[in-house]
Order: C-alpha cells, then structure tokens, then sequence
C-alpha cells in the first residue's frame, strides 16, 4: 500500500478538525443501531470486519446481486468514512463500531433515476424497525426542479418517522442556490465542504451554496478535500484512496450522528440536529455558504 506523501487529509485529520474525541468522552456505549448507506454499493473490506463483520446486509437494486460489491468505488470510500476499523487510526472511521446496511442504488458509473432511489429508501422505512436503522447517509444528489420534488418528500417521511437522514449538498458551488435533492429538504442535515490549512478552514468553492427558497442550506460544513477512506481493491488496486466532495463530508456527519446516538440511543433526529448546530462555529458568517458554521464536538451542548 502507497500512498503519496502530499495527500495529508486522512480521516484521523478531519477526526481531530471537527474534535471527535470530545464526543467519544462524554462515554459512548456499543453499537446497535444501524446505518444505511444509499450509493453504488459495499465491497468487502477488512476494515468493516476487524472485531467482527458490521455490514448486516446488502441489498441491490441496480442489478439484483446477492453478495456485496461495489462495481464504482464511492460506495465503499463513504461506508469506510462513516465505520472504518483500520489497524491503524489514520484510515478509521467516525465510529469504527457501528453497523453498516448498504444498499446499491447507483450504477457503475455513479447514475440512478428517482424511482430507484425512492425504492431505496421505501426499503429502509420498510425495514427500519428489523434493522433498527437510525441513521441514513446519502452521497448524491440531482438538480432540483421544485419544492414538491419526491426525493425530498421521501427524505422527510424517514426523518419524522425517526431516521436521521445525511444528505451531501453537492459539489455545484460557488453559485448560489445549487444544492441538490434530496439535500434541499429543509428538515435533514444537509452537508457542504470546507478545505483546511494550516491557517484554518475555509469554504471549498466547489460546496454547493443556498438559499433553497426561503431558508438556508447546507446546514454544516466538514471537511471535504483529499480525505482518504477505504477503496475497492481491483479498482485501485491498494485498500485506500482520496476523494474529494461534499459526498466526502456528509459520511463525516453520518459517523457522529451515530455516536451521538451511543451516548443516547433514545435522541429524536430533531435532537440530533439541534446538538449538531450547537456544536457549529461561524467562519465568515456567510449562512448561504456554511450553514450554521463549522462542526467543532467541542463546543457541543448534548441535551
């Protein structure tokens, strides 16, 4: 495994940016909720497995397979984000203990239609409660034609039904009111980006920007630039690569949506969301660009 020396974001970066041990302080207990992960799919990696295999199930919908794989790699990349267990700490993920549901919604060269993604998430409403699915991750998104969109009406039957849904706000930036569906639901937590320095954080340009009608999005920003996750060996022929995008910073969020959610498995997603921007800090106070600001765990109020 080679990995060039310039690319310095790794996970455990991002993890100490945003102050995650903070949180894990405040005492987090195992794991038994479940996250779902929407996107091209799961291969199988040892860092879902080390201790024991997360990933509870796999559904396809592109293809109708019944094993695991990832015939694109983005899949894979965000489920390493959100639950890696490397042996060593600058490949793992947010919460290297929760479990993992992958559902293949996306095509090999990353594309789906709507109806594909509704089915997807009819499955998680449909399944929620045998799974005990919590929280719900989605890297993608589509231009949004209207507020009646479906993708965004979906979002928000999870949502009021007790999923916490994470939606990238997509990489349309620096334009304003280019966030994606379903990322433009107002009730979700929607993710934009931010590239860091050693001076400190500022908007990626590529970061989608609000207004969506009436109200700001995204909601936070994350890192987003040259994170490095888990790869699909064959496709990149090593175990990690780096990727970069708001679909990069929205697995960050849904990793601390499930810890927040083993410090108190009983916290609504209204709850969620309410710690979540109470964590944030203004970094130029541009709310069309960064939402309520940057996540910093260290300045969260849990409830």
């Amino acid at each position: 495994m080679v990995l060039s020396n310039n690319i310095n974001a790794l996970i455990y970066k991002s993890k100490k940016r945003i102050n995650v041990e903070n949180l894990i302080r405040l005492g987090v207990a195992d794991s038994n909720h479940t996250c779902v992960v929407i996107d091209t799919g799961v291969a199988p990696h040892i860092d879902y497995c080390l201790g024991r295999n997360r990933v509870f199930a796999f559904v396809d919908l592109v293809n109708d397979k019944s094993y695991m794989y990832d015939d694109n790699g983005h899949g894979t990349f965000v489920t390493g984000v959100i639950c890696g267990c490397s042996l060593t700490d600058k490949y793992g993920g947010i919460d290297n203990k929760c479990n993992i549901i992958g559902i293949k919604a996306l095509t090999h060269d990353g594309n789906s239609d709507t109806d594909t993604i509704l089915r997807a998430i009819n499955w998680v409403y449909k399944n929620a409660k045998k799974y005990n699915i919590k929280v719900v991750c989605m890297s993608f998104g589509s231009v949004l034609d209207n507020y009646n969109d479906p993708l965004m009406k979906a979002v928000e039957v999870l949502w009021d039904s007790g999923i916490v849904v994470v939606c990238a706000g997509g990489n349309s930036g620096p334009s304003p009111s280019t966030i994606m569906s379903p990322g433009a639901c107002r009730k979700i937590i929607t993710v934009g980006s931010v590239v860091c320095d050693s001076s400190g954080c500022k908007v990626a340009d590529f970061s989608s920007r609000g207004p969506v009608g009436n109200y700001y999005k995204p909601d936070i920003v994350v890192p987003g630039v040259d994170v490095i996750s888990t790869a699909v060996f064959g496709i990149e022929k090593k175990f990690y690569t780096s990727m970069t995008g708001t679909s990069v910073s929205a697995p960050i969020v849904a990793g601390v949506v499930s810890l927040l959610l083993r410090v108190n498995p009983n916290y609504t997603p209204d709850q969620i969301k309410t710690m979540l921007i109470s964590a944030c800090v203004p970094i130029d106070g541009d709310r069309n660009s960064e939402g309520y600001g940057f996540l910093d765990l260290s300045k969260i109020k849990v409830l």
